[in-house]
């Protein structure tokens, strides 16, 4: 396992994509709580507390999306033959890139918890804005790189249940902006993925974000089962 966990750190050192969405990540969080904490008026300093936390949002669906490609490079590439010869046991595979993918959204998303807060306690402090959004200072850290660790573990699982770079991303998608939106009518958006992130987060009226965490783990447990009982032992030729 040690040298399938090193062989996917490399994997993801060398391919672009990881460092360029960590880049984006970053830049965003600094245009989003800049201009928010440059701009607002004083009198509406408390509303700026979902711009600090706006930025965890957009690391856990990239995540998320990183995941997805991640989990279904092999087949997309067609390298999932090479793969497995070196190591057969392809549940020991899934679970190094499941590990790989956890460890590096929880890093991206603690990273961008802690840019966010820096930057809004620097900004707020110069225009005499008041500490409020940004008193809690591990919940802003904290939250991120839950949600983000456990997007990218729900990406993974995904990814590998699709078996296709385009399916899982366009059904992510269609999930998204329709799923979601039709079966929130009947279920809380907490316990729904895009909800789940969200209240985690701190952004959702409908739970605490100890529920959307749960949910989210609950939604990454799934997926992961589905593609280890049921995708992975299927042929890949």
């Amino acid at each position: 396992m040690t040298a399938l966990l090193r062989a996917e750190q490399i994997r993801l050192r060398t391919i672009p994509a990881p460092l360029i969405a960590v880049a984006v990540i970053l830049t965003m969080t600094g245009l989003l709580v800049g201009l928010a904490f440059g701009l607002a008026p004083a009198d509406v300093a408390e509303d700026l507390a979902e711009a600090v936390r706006v930025p965890g949002v957009l690391a856990a669906v990239t995540m998320l999306v990183l995941g997805i490609l991640g989990g279904s490079s092999d087949h997309q590439h067609r390298t999932a033959e090479s793969t497995y010869l070196v190591r057969p046991r392809r549940v020991d595979v899934f679970a190094a890139r499941q590990l790989t993918y956890a460890v590096f959204g929880g890093v991206t998303g603690a990273l961008t918890g802690l840019v966010s807060w820096l930057l809004a306690g620097v900004i707020g402090s110069a225009r005499g804005l008041p500490a409020g959004p940004t008193a809690d200072a591990v919940g802003l850290i904290t939250a991120p790189a839950v949600a983000a660790t456990l997007a990218a573990v729900l990406g993974v699982g995904v990814g590998y249940a699709a078996r296709s770079t385009v399916a899982g991303i366009l059904g992510l998608m269609a999930w998204a902006v329709v799923g979601e939106n039709l079966v929130g009518l009947l279920v809380p958006s907490t316990y729904l993925p895009v909800g789940a992130v969200n209240a985690t987060m701190g952004l959702s009226d409908a739970g605490q974000p100890l529920h959307g965490a749960i949910a989210l783990a609950a939604y990454a447990a799934i997926a992961a089962v589905v593609a280890g009982r049921l995708v992975l032992p299927r042929d890949i030729t």
